[in-house]
């Protein structure tokens, strides 16, 4: 049998001698060393590693890979750091993703100890051997499935090789052992170049091993096709399933789900060749195993690094894995299998299911058997008690049981009622968000349009309503997201001083000095006040925001207080405590105990004077809650208020700078230095005008469609630079359209698409964002966040600033109030214009 070796290069110590004094001199007279952009390993570093996978973690593969590599490290007994990263060379293939890897790369792992980089697969190795300043030295071994690949790999720059053979002959023999079948069916998937090379292998190999058995191939089907095929078959059939990882109908798989989805179907036995198989409905047999090949890995890393040699032979790689139950399912029988056979997933038998059940009960009947005797024999009438006692028992458990039913029953109705609420959160936000989007659009086109002043304060009033409006939709939106338990609180290190600054400057800008020019708004920081943290920024924001608009609110005249100190507790756990006191109108006591219900505000009379929900204070008790803190209030009629709540405070894991103020203000308006070709797809005609006015104002040209079909025949015959996508539309879905496109040939896959939505639920723009979306943009749009996201996608600062305030964001409290019966032919046009009951 080959015989496969990785060689470990040794030297003589009077070679590191004559080095080391040669370098000793060489920096003694240039004063300096130079150094590699990427990391390098200092010396005496630890033994640190760098997995380079060129997939992604849904890769059954790779997992199995990684969890064989850090077992045959703790075996080894090397103490060694792991750090794992996936180049998903399967979805980013460009030159440009590879160019953010790699900077990705270079800024985590600048100054770590990386003292060998293994790369798994040949997109991952051919990323490193392109790069010679890459972990300069550090050791590299290439791990690559296909033993042909082995001269490449030591050709461009790899210490170690561990090639992978794909043994199909010898697993398609297997099958043939343990069945006989009259006919196998071979499912594969030869969409991609790696799945046609690994179709053109099996070919190969079963030519030799099978033995003249009938063979027939089913390639590229849809999986509904397959799985028809598949649930009828002739009689003493088996099918050698290759991993699938896309159909004929491009629609994409983890091989293990469509395993499972085969052996499911199937009225025949499924073998394979790849032991991460197992478990997923497949019988089993001469596997390849990713975790051997890790363990074989990190055995070559220990040698590695102690200096040797380590051999193995392309069979160490497999071995005969079964599933026990697929085994009873077909009648195999066990006892013809190897020796070494690993059976898998052997169900126990009732005694040893229920070891302790059954000891117990019958050491139960034993006692109550010898109590029973003597009971008979002192009394009968405590035989009468016995059997009473017993009815009692049986009475019991079957109320047990019955009652275990109805808390099963009840609670998939609960979950079916939570599914429900979330779908109906979903539907809710998108039909609310996409009126409110004509609203905003066209009250924008109005502004910007030159309006006489009085007519344009009518339309800024307009705007200012339809913002109030959204503030309660988002309240009750967070309120029924925290209900449905779908709101969850990230993580992310900010700089505190300037958060707190920012949140500050809303108010002086907004309030303007005050509402009658005697409010003052005050930030005090304490001393030994953090500057990074890590917490939820955007829910501290929006308690921050919502208590200091109270405070705000409730205080025509005085001072209005932000106040963030560093407070210790008993427990010797230090948190983060924010006040905000005002000299306003204040709370009785009465007022305080029902202050943060839902709904809620002091009186009938607040709600008419100062307007409102009620939502915003249950919405901050239930957030700090949720980070981890507490809130609570004082407060006495006529003299103001002081709202607290505490957070615990981490400390920020990466070093946070103070951004500069021009980091942190938005501009209002945008010019592009290069138009862009842009495909717009929207089934609103209000929103199809509203987005051709925004992008046409920054400069760009573009083209509009009414549902994806037609998107995607668009962008088969043009060329565009970018895709704006609505998501819901007729005959084809946004997703569905960009999953087209993504099928499409050449560069034609890659332009960027950015999802146009109203719907504001973000486990729902994660799906958008999976269907192989770039980006998403709520609606109504916002133009900062509309240049944000093509500038990301675009990969260049595409959008400049425009110095001037455009007319589309005036301040209202600067101009004169007019007539509500003053007639004004703009706005009639405009109400006219976003009169879509019929539509």
């Amino acid at each position: 049998m080959q015989m496969w070796r990785a060689r470990i290069q040794s030297r003589r110590p009077a070679l590191f001698v004559r080095a080391g004094l040669l370098l000793l001199f060489i920096s003694a007279i240039s004063g300096s060393t130079s150094h590699s952009a990427w990391a390098q390993k200092p010396a005496n570093a630890p033994f640190d590693i760098l997995v380079i996978s060129s997939w992604n973690k849904a890769i059954p593969w790779t997992a199995s890979f990684d969890k064989g590599l850090n077992a045959g490290l703790r075996a080894s007994g090397r103490k060694a750091k792991v750090f794992v990263e996936y180049l998903d060379a399967a979805r980013f293939k460009e030159g440009s993703q590879q160019t953010i890897f790699e900077r990705y790369l270079r800024d985590k792992y600048a100054g770590k100890r990386i003292g060998v980089v293994v790369t798994e697969g040949l997109p991952a190795a051919d990323f490193i051997a392109q790069r010679a300043d890459a972990f300069v030295g550090a050791k590299r071994v290439f791990v690559q499935p296909g033993a042909k690949a082995e001269n490449w790999l030591r050709g461009n720059g790899g210490d170690v090789t561990v090639p992978v053979v794909q043994d199909f002959g010898a697993s398609g023999a297997e099958m043939l052992r343990r069945v006989s079948p009259k006919k196998v069916y071979v499912a594969a998937d030869a969409t991609r170049p790696s799945g046609a090379r690994r179709l053109a292998a099996f070919k190969k190999a079963w030519a030799e091993n099978s033995a003249g058995v009938d063979t027939e191939y089913l390639v590229d089907l849809p999986m509904v096709d397959l799985l028809t095929r598949v649930s009828a078959l002739p009689a003493k059939s088996a099918i050698f399933y290759l991993p699938i990882f896309q159909d004929g109908a491009g629609k994409r798989f983890v091989p293990k789900l469509a395993a499972k989805a085969i052996a499911a179907r199937a009225n025949a036995p499924v073998f394979s060749n790849w032991e991460a198989l197992v478990g997923s409905g497949v019988v089993g047999g001469y596997l390849l195993s990713g975790e051997r090949v890790g363990k074989i890995t990190a055995g070559i890393l220990a040698g590695l690094v102690g200096g040797g040699e380590f051999r193995y032979k392309p069979g160490d790689a497999y071995g005969y894995v079964y599933d026990w139950r697929q085994l009873k399912r077909w009648g195999i029988a066990e006892s013809n299998l190897p020796k070494t056979a690993d059976v898998r997933y052997r169900s126990p038998s009732v005694f040893e299911q229920y070891t302790w059940e059954i000891t117990s009960a019958l050491i139960a009947m034993l006692v109550l058997s010898v109590f029973s005797a003597a009971l008979l024999v002192v009394n009968r009438k405590r035989k009468w008690a016995m059997a009473a006692l017993q009815s009692e028992r049986e009475s019991l458990e079957e109320r047990v049981a019955e009652r275990t039913r109805e808390l099963k029953i009840a609670r998939e109705r609960a979950d079916a009622s939570n599914e429900a609420k979330s779908q109906f959160l979903a539907a809710m936000s998108h039909e609310i968000r996409t009126p409110m989007s004509g609203v905003m659009g066209f009250a924008d086109m109005l502004l910007d349009s030159g309006l006489r002043p009085e007519n344009e304060e009518k339309v800024v009033r307009i705007k200012e309503s339809t913002l109030a409006l959204m503030t309660i939709i988002n309240d009750i939106l967070d309120i029924s997201k925290m209900e449905a338990g779908k709101l969850e609180i990230e993580n992310v290190d900010f700089h505190l001083p300037s958060f707190m600054v920012g949140v500050t400057e809303m108010f002086h800008e907004a309030n303007d000095g005050g509402a009658g020019g005697g409010l003052e708004i005050v930030l005090h920081l304490a001393d030994d006040l953090p500057e990074g943290i890590r917490s939820d920024s955007t829910r501290l924001r929006q308690v921050l925001v919502n208590l200091l608009g109270n405070a705000v609110k409730f205080t025509e005249s005085g001072i209005v207080e932000l106040t963030a100190e560093l407070d210790k507790r008993v427990d010797g756990q230090p948190q983060l405590k924010f006040l905000v006191r005002d000299t306003g109108i204040g709370m009785t006591e009465e007022t305080i105990a029902k202050l943060f219900t839902d709904f809620t505000q002091a009186d009938a009379s607040i709600t008419r004077t100062y307007e409102g929900t009620g939502l915003g204070l249950s919405i901050c008790k239930r957030l700090v809650e949720m980070i981890g803190g507490e809130i609570g209030v004082e407060s006495e009629i006529g003299k103001g208020s002081t709202f607290w709540f505490t957070i615990p405070y981490v400390p920020a894991v990466e070093v946070v700078r103070d951004p500069s103020r021009s980091e942190t203000c938005a501009p209002i308006s945008f010019r592009a230095n290069r138009a862009l070709n842009i495909l717009v797809a929207e089934d609103n005609e209000i929103n199809q005008r509203i987005i051709k006015f925004i992008v046409e104002a920054f400069g760009h040209r573009l083209e509009v469609v009414s549902d994806g079909a037609q998107a995607v025949q668009a962008h088969k015959t043009q060329d565009f630079d970018l895709i704006l996508m609505d998501v819901r539309m007729p005959n084809m879905s946004g997703p569905d359209a960009t999953r087209a496109i993504r099928q499409l040939p050449g560069a034609k896959n890659q332009v960027p698409i950015i999802a146009l939505t109203a719907d504001a639920m973000e486990e729902n723009q994660k799906i958008y964002i999976a269907a192989g979306m770039n980006a998403c943009v709520t609606k109504p749009i916002d133009r900062v966040a509309l240049v944000g996201a093509i500038d990301t996608v675009m990969g260049e600062e595409i959008h400049l600033a425009v110095a001037d305030m455009p007319a589309a964001l005036p301040q209202a409290k600067q101009r004169p109030a007019v007539a509500d019966d003053e007639e004004n032919p703009a706005v009639k046009a405009f109400l006219e214009e976003i009169d879509v009951t019929d539509r």
